[in-house]
């Protein structure tokens, strides 16, 4: 993402302060792995910020990427308390896109998860075949060797990376995990009916707090904004999983 594309979210983001967010971004400004922030695609793709709307489809990562550093350039500049974790920054905040399906004159339609992938997709009128379920994973951990190095990682969503042995130059001693220094997040995980075939989903931020949860747990159908993510283990197979950035209640087909 230009530098043009990240100042035009950091102009969105103070639009959503002085619109009535307010709290939400003070929030997630104080607790971005267990906060979230929402963006309104129609708003997005306006005469007022004229975002791409294809550069949504085709470039989710880096449109997520530029709204966390719009994000991030805009507590520079306003009163907002920030978190105190020096290890990060605000790489791991969620950003809900959604009203996706209400951009005119592009389809984000689902079609496969292989052909869709790493694309923004909607899904309508998903059948919930199993979940959801919801726990707590590591957001960001640490490990430390017997010398005092230490090591901290984010944990992508997806996935989960390990250190065995100490990564700094000239040192190889074990490593065991800093339990003090963990970050967490909750993660609902379901498995959904696309009409063609199941397909697993993960979300965060928004649709593993309290209420919304709650909603998706009662839900029988969905309507879901995300990405597909081709997922591949060490023998090579791949299992297709959907990165969920928005959900909402809808209409069994």
């Amino acid at each position: 993402m230009t530098s043009h594309e990240t100042d035009t979210w950091q102009l969105y983001w103070e639009s959503v302060l002085e619109g009535g967010r307010r709290l939400q971004a003070e929030r997630a400004a104080a607790d971005p792995t267990s906060r979230w922030l929402v963006a309104e695609a129609p708003v997005l793709v306006g005469d007022e910020f004229d975002i791409d709307p294809t550069t949504l489809r085709d470039r989710p990562d880096e449109t997520v990427r530029a709204a966390r550093d719009g994000f991030e350039a805009l507590l520079t500049d306003e009163e907002l308390a920030t978190h105190d974790d020096d290890r990060y920054g605000y790489e791991l905040l969620p950003i809900h896109l959604t009203a996706v399906g209400r951009i005119e004159g592009l389809d984000f339609s689902f079609t496969d998860p292989v052909n869709d992938a790493n694309t923004l997709t909607t899904i309508d009128g998903a059948a919930v075949l199993d979940g959801p379920t919801r726990w707590y994973e590591p957001a960001v951990l640490t490990w430390r060797c017997p010398r005092g190095h230490e090591m901290s990682h984010q944990q992508p969503l997806l996935r989960n990376w390990s250190v065995e042995t100490c990564l700094r130059e000239g040192c190889s001693a074990d490593v065991v995990p800093d339990d003090a220094r963990t970050r967490v997040r909750r993660v609902a995980r379901f498995t959904v009916d696309t009409g063609g075939g199941a397909i697993q989903c993960v979300a965060t931020g928004r649709y593993a707090a309290d209420t919304e949860y709650d909603r998706l747990a009662s839900a029988q159908s969905l309507h879901l904004t995300g990405v597909s993510r081709l997922l591949a283990d060490g023998d090579g197979s791949i299992e297709p999983t959907y990165e969920v950035l928005a959900a909402e209640a809808a209409s069994p087909r």
